[in-house]
């Protein structure tokens, strides 16, 4: 390490001294968000899962590619299909429910 012979000096250099403390620290704070994002049970399923789809099959077949890509997509959009289905009726099931409490509800 160079001596330092002025005070000019020493300020110069704790001040390079922070910087690097300052862009140390920040590394640290974007691994660490970066560790628990990654950790993240629901980030880590869709990881997988885009793994999964986007794989190269083994036998490299393009047909046997496409139809479990296109097989995925189907999925998922059943999927969302069936839960919209689901909460319409359970919605409907609430309101039928609060309709027919109303009334003895009311006559108190």
């Amino acid at each position: 390490m160079k001596k330092t012979k002025h005070s000019n000096d020493l300020e110069v250099k704790k001040m390079e001294l922070r910087i690097r403390q300052l862009e140390q620290e920040k590394k640290i704070r974007i691994n660490w968000n970066e560790l628990k994002e990654h950790l993240n049970p629901e980030s880590f399923i869709k990881e997988k899962l885009t793994e999964k789809i986007f794989a190269k099959s083994s036998t490299g077949d393009l047909l046997s590619d496409a139809l479990g890509y296109g097989a995925g997509l189907l999925s998922r959009k059943f999927t969302k299909l069936a839960d919209e289905k689901i909460e319409s009726s359970i919605h409907r099931g609430v309101e039928k429910l609060i309709e027919k409490l109303n009334p003895v509800f009311h006559k108190k």
